[in-house]
């Protein structure tokens, strides 16, 4: 019965995202889907993963206000508390290396945002590189 749900919730996914496809088209030299997977990157790498490494490093300094000043010397507390850190930096270097992936990839496709004017050129303006 599961598995059932799951499928529907994947068609009804596929067809919510279907229209997409219309925007490969390039319409006066202009890609929208490649404009689109160019804001989806932006968006990540300056919007989730900075809020996503605050929040990381939120808890880190949060693990270590337990570990050095809440806790008691070799208690239960103690232990949880390097546990929380340990787990806090893990995070950290995950958090990371997302980050690194999707700026490598970003870049591999060409994916990065780009000015407005690179993308859509304005009548008239010649421009020199």
């Amino acid at each position: 019965m599961k598995n059932i749900i799951n499928y529907k919730i994947l068609a009804v996914g596929l067809v919510l995202l279907s229209p997409l496809l219309s925007f490969a088209q390039s319409i006066n030299g202009r890609n929208d889907l490649s404009a689109f997977g160019a804001r989806i990157v932006t968006f990540i790498n300056n919007v989730l993963v900075p809020a996503a490494f605050a929040v990381v490093l939120l808890l880190f300094v949060y693990g270590i206000f337990r570990l050095f000043i809440l806790s008691d010397s070799e208690s239960d507390e103690k232990k949880q508390a390097r546990q929380f850190v340990l787990w806090a930096v893990i995070s950290m270097v995950v958090v990371v290396s997302i980050w690194g992936i999707v700026s490598l990839i970003s870049q591999g496709l060409d994916l990065e945002e780009k000015n407005i004017d690179d993308i859509i050129p304005v009548a008239g303006v010649v421009k020199t590189n």
